[in-house]
């Protein structure tokens, strides 16, 4: 039982020093930047009328009228567009992916037509089947 126990409880002062910054000083600068943002944050918009034309103005949104901006007078907010059926499909790839798909067409079409690749279109059909390398 003496080999277990320890003389010296303290911790290592770089260990104290760590645990006084993540536990005092970073919440105590997060605090400050939250006051901060609150502070600038316009008093008319902390109200409950701007509550209120917030949550009016997001209902005539979905419903797909134009509506002025509560927080910014004047400006215009258009009807979000209508959805599509294949709607954000090429988001799920990478630009550099979506590049190499359109050069590979464009190589393709001008090799068995012999044509400029100016006057190829890309496939971008061939996103559907193609392997990206």
């Amino acid at each position: 039982a003496d080999c277990c126990v320890r003389e010296d409880p303290s911790q290592h002062t770089s260990i104290v020093w760590l645990l006084k910054i993540g536990f005092g000083l970073v919440p105590s600068i997060t605090l400050l930047a939250a006051i901060v943002a609150l502070l600038v944050f316009p008093k008319a918009a902390r109200s409950r009328k701007a509550q209120e034309d917030v949550r009016a103005g997001v209902e005539a949104h979905r419903n797909g009228e134009t509506v002025e901006d509560p927080l910014f007078p004047g400006r215009k907010l258009g009807p979000p567009p209508q959805s599509v059926e294949h709607a954000g499909l090429l988001l799920h790839f990478w630009p550099k992916e979506l590049f190499a798909v359109i050069r590979q067409d464009r190589h393709t079409a001008t090799e068995q037509d012999s044509v400029s690749q100016d006057e190829v279109a890309p496939d971008y059909g061939a996103l559907a089947h193609s392997c990206f390398v």
